[in-house]
């Protein structure tokens, strides 16, 4: 059944008044490189359109997706389509800064403040509503990472800020530093979840959802389209000769050694079973099964 506008879900990010529809739009191709071929950029405005079209009013990006040309084609887009921009939600991710410089990587102040800034001018925005952190930084004390997000939001390039990939106690204690220095908190986490991936969500992160009421938004709910069930055929394992990185971020070894694959495709056939019985197909069962988390 094709949905309408009116069909669309719509929640509050966390314990912030920003209203976001359940289903976002996040185009996540390339991100591990600048290889975009120019169709691309056509293909992301006719896809946002049509989100936009369906009730979709949250737009998720990075500065590293196509080496930063997505974010230009989706600021392309979004003066073509002409909305107004506060029909939308936006945010971004800082983390993986353009190659070569010294200071092209992590959240420094440095980093979070030019990554920022160059993220506005490639989607053509003078704020964001929601900056990530896109990593932990290791490198870089907490405070200082706290006190540069902070600063953007004072500086209203970004209205709210959040973690991505953080664990529950990197989280806890950025929000319990910043009550201590009376600076704007995170909000919300932006992690993997799938019906392949569940232990951070459902486990780690529980408490921050009860205790802080800490807000969620997720990245792959197909799991990098395995829960498409598209590499599951002979030609498996020619397809999954993808950057070392995507292999790593999504586990395919896991689901795709030679000693798992046969247990994957047993696994997907019963994921078949019960989309069928419920009148759909396993990509709709896997995106379901992620909305009917109430914390997403």
């Amino acid at each position: 059944m094709q949905s309408s506008k009116t069909d669309m879900e719509y929640r509050k990010l966390g314990s912030t008044g920003l209203t976001v529809s359940a289903v976002g739009f996040g185009p996540q191709m390339f991100m591990f490189g600048a290889q975009v071929p120019s169709e691309i950029e056509e293909l992301t405005f006719q896809c946002l359109k049509r989100a936009m079209e369906l009730g979709v009013n949250y737009i998720d990006t990075a500065e590293f997706y196509g080496a930063g040309l997505l974010e230009k084609y989706i600021g392309n887009a979004l003066k073509k389509i002409g909305t107004d921009r506060e029909n939308f939600v936006i945010s971004t991710k800082i983390f993986f800064g353009p190659p070569g410089g010294v200071n092209s990587y992590g959240t420094s102040r440095k980093r979070i403040i030019g990554g920022l800034n160059a993220s506005l001018k490639r989607l053509q925005l003078d704020y964001v509503d929601v900056v990530f952190a896109s990593r932990y930084d290791y490198q870089t004390p907490l405070e200082e990472v706290c006190r540069a997000m902070d600063h953007v939001i004072r500086s209203e390039k970004a209205l709210y800020w959040g973690t991505s990939e953080w664990s529950a106690q990197q989280i806890t204690a950025a929000i319990e530093l910043c009550e201590k220095l009376n600076l704007y908190k995170p909000v919300t986490e932006q992690s993997c979840y799938n019906m392949l991936h569940r232990q951070r969500f459902e486990g780690d992160y529980s408490d921050l959802f009860d205790k802080y009421k800490y807000g969620a938004t997720i990245w792959s709910p197909l799991a990098a389209g395995l829960l498409t069930g598209k590499y599951l055929d002979d030609e498996t394992p020619r397809r999954l000769q993808g950057p070392p990185q995507v292999k790593e971020l999504y586990h395919w070894n896991e689901f795709f050694g030679p000693n798992t694959i046969g247990k994957t495709r047993d696994m997907f056939k019963d994921f078949e079973e019960i989309a069928k019985s419920l009148g759909g197909t396993v990509t709709q069962l896997a995106l379901a099964w992620v909305l009917k988390n109430n914390d997403v």
